[in-house]
């Protein structure tokens, strides 16, 4: 295995679990849970994996030299080498390493201890090291996906040809497999992360941002919006008159005229009886239209009916 591709257990100092305070036990008590159904689930899928792997090889070894110059061999050969990439991280240890820390150093040596309650906690630096080594795990997947939806679009287009269907078909079948148990460690793996970070936001809040994705992160592409402030507000709030009918007011003259109070009775005094006359008009004409009895309808007269004509066939035969 490549030395960079190996998983360095990082160095645990736990501390003890009654440094904990109650409150955030069942916090912690979730948390793990939640890890103990994602470590068998990576151990089921990568068990899977590996199995299609070694399919995988006995194709390829089997046909490369009459292949090897194939363009359908290179994709191949190229999903073959991210296969084993996958294969040699080992995902499911990072869970059980993450696992295993909280129940101090002897649940390394031995495993019935993780039977029981848990009893430590892992420090910032071990669970924040997890965290990393699960994030590039994702890239990982993310790459090998999509390898592997390339290369089965690109044999379901040599099978058109129909030369070597069988090999073409049997390719096929281990990289759609393949592609569906990465999706599947994918899964496990995000449960995972979400798990380490419920705890690291026990252990200490501050650092949860530092292990989140970034589309993630809240208000991560907003843009601040200003608040008014208390003063903006009663300054809003107070009456401030009628503006605009003071600035489309004509402007007062300096010296206005005097008022003769004789003119100013006259005035209200014709205004009044304008008024008064116009309401008896109105009132006269409501009364004389109210007194009018409604016409009777005219009765048509009754017409009467004309009389036939004589001829002379009539005064022959003496019809009257």
């Amino acid at each position: 295995m490549h030395p960079s591709r190996q998983y360095k257990v990082p160095n645990v100092t736990p501390s003890p679990r009654t440094s904990l305070s109650l409150y955030l036990h069942p916090t912690v008590d979730g948390a793990l849970k939640e890890l103990k159904s994602v470590h068998r689930r990576l151990q089921v899928a990568c068990a899977e994996f590996g199995r299609e792997l070694q399919i995988l090889n006995k194709l390829y070894y089997k046909g490369y030299n009459q292949h090897r110059l194939a363009l359908f061999w290179k994709r191949t050969a190229e999903i073959r080498k991210y296969a084993r990439r996958v294969d040699d991280a080992d995902i499911a240890s990072i869970a059980d390493v993450l696992r295993r820390s909280f129940f101090g150093s002897e649940a390394q040596v031995n495993p019935k201890i993780l039977r029981g309650s848990w009893t430590h906690l892992p420090d910032r630096e071990s669970l924040l090291s997890s965290l990393k080594r699960a994030s590039d795990y994702r890239q990982l997947l993310d790459k090998t996906h999509e390898r592997f939806v390339n290369a089965y679009q690109h044999l379901n287009i040599a099978m058109q040809t129909g030369a070597f269907i069988q090999l073409l078909v049997v390719l096929a079948a281990v990289v759609s497999r393949m592609d569906i148990l990465v999706e599947e460690i994918t899964d496990a793996l995000e449960l995972m992360c979400k798990s380490g970070r419920d705890v690291m936001n026990v252990i200490d809040p501050a650092s949860v941002m530092e292990t989140r994705p970034t589309h993630l992160m809240p208000g991560g592409n907003d843009v601040p919006t200003a608040t008014p402030s208390i003063e903006q507000t009663d300054v809003t709030d107070e009456d401030l008159g009628d503006v605009l009918s003071r600035l489309s007011a004509p402007a007062w003259q300096d010296n206005p005229p005097p008022l003769d109070p004789n003119q100013a009775l006259l005035s209200v005094y014709q205004d009044t009886e304008v008024i008064s006359i116009t309401r008896t008009v109105v009132t006269v004409a409501s009364n004389e239209a109210a007194a009018s009895p409604p016409e009777p309808p005219r009765q048509q007269k009754a017409k009467k009916p004309k009389r036939s004509k004589r001829d002379e066939i009539d005064d022959i035969f003496g019809f009257m």
